[in-house]
């Protein structure tokens, strides 16, 4: 019997079929304290008008901890995690485009 094992990147199956390839990123922020707390929360989302990560990298913060990072930008998203030293799970993600109907919750 032969077996063969076929490696396909997700981007490659998601541009050849109309999705698009994320990222899940589900973190933990219990290791931090209060103060550095509130600073990696205005890291995350920015502060003072200035940028955050989610805006910089085009994310969708789905949950108090998860959020949802076009692939492109998923190693930027490692390495921020890894500097504020969370853990964190990272799932890759093939999606289709979301369609709103009525109104937005």
């Amino acid at each position: 019997k032969e077996f063969w094992i076929i490696s396909i990147s997700p981007k490659f199956i998601a541009s050849n079929f109309g999705y698009s390839s994320f990222g899940m990123f589900i973190y933990d922020t219990s290791p931090l304290k209060p103060k550095q707390k509130t600073l990696f929360y205005y890291a995350l989302n920015g502060r003072d008008g200035k940028s955050g990560i989610i805006k910089e990298d085009q994310i969708k913060h789905i949950g108090k901890t998860v959020l949802l990072v076009p692939y492109k930008f998923a190693d930027d998203i490692k390495q921020f995690m890894q500097q504020w030293d969370l853990p964190y799970t990272f799932t890759k993600i093939i999606a289709g485009n979301t369609e709103v109907i009525g109104a937005a919750l």
